[in-house]
């Protein structure tokens, strides 16, 4: 009996251990990909750049012994942003001796252009990724109307020697493809 129960007991173990290295594994995975940003934000809001690090270092510790309420499948970037917001706050408590540099406010609208950055940022990836996923022909033709001499839809239309409500409605086609794929990608269908 004690050693089949030993055996449960060294397996649960193993398991468990398994888990943690799967958990330490995804949050290296989710922490190194946004550190360079959660860096820029803690360095544009902490003037003193000993203290910025200190601060980014602070901040990796809090998210590592959080992770665990941390919800798999969820935005690991907004909470990685909230937790370094709160961080450079208790900063700026702790620097009372000196004067305050930042307000609060201030503070918070930082935040918010970082979190606006990064939409932009997920937003330029998934039209990438979407404009990928097109047919060549599609793609060439989004290509040539929209790089940087952008002709209109009648002057591509006569480059390609084609009606031009032809290539209207194709492009028309491609731009709802490329909005509905961008809306699948971004989770707002």
């Amino acid at each position: 009996m004690k050693s089949k129960a030993a055996a449960e007991s060294v397996i649960v173990r193993r398991r468990c251990a398994t888990d943690d290295q799967q958990r330490r594994g995804e949050f290296v995975q989710q922490f190194s990909g946004i550190r360079p940003r959660l860096a820029a934000y803690v360095r544009s809001v902490v003037a003193n750049p000993s203290d910025a690090e200190d601060v980014l270092q602070e901040i990796g510790v809090v998210l590592w012994s959080k992770f665990g309420e941390f919800e798999l499948g969820s935005d690991f970037e907004r909470w990685a942003f909230r937790t370094a917001r709160l961080q450079v706050l208790c900063y700026y408590k702790r620097q009372r001796r000196e004067p305050i540099r930042f307000t609060d406010r201030f503070i918070e609208q930082v935040d918010e252009a970082s979190l606006a950055r990064t939409d932009l940022a997920r937003a330029c990836e998934a039209l990438r990724d979407c404009i990928a996923r097109l047919e060549p022909e599609d793609r060439e033709l989004f290509r040539r109307r929209y790089e940087s001499s952008q002709p209109t839809s009648r002057q591509l239309a006569r480059e390609l020697g084609r009606p031009e409500s032809t290539v209207y409605n194709a492009l028309s086609r491609i731009r709802r493809r490329l909005m509905h794929c961008m809306r699948r990608t971004l989770g707002d269908a």
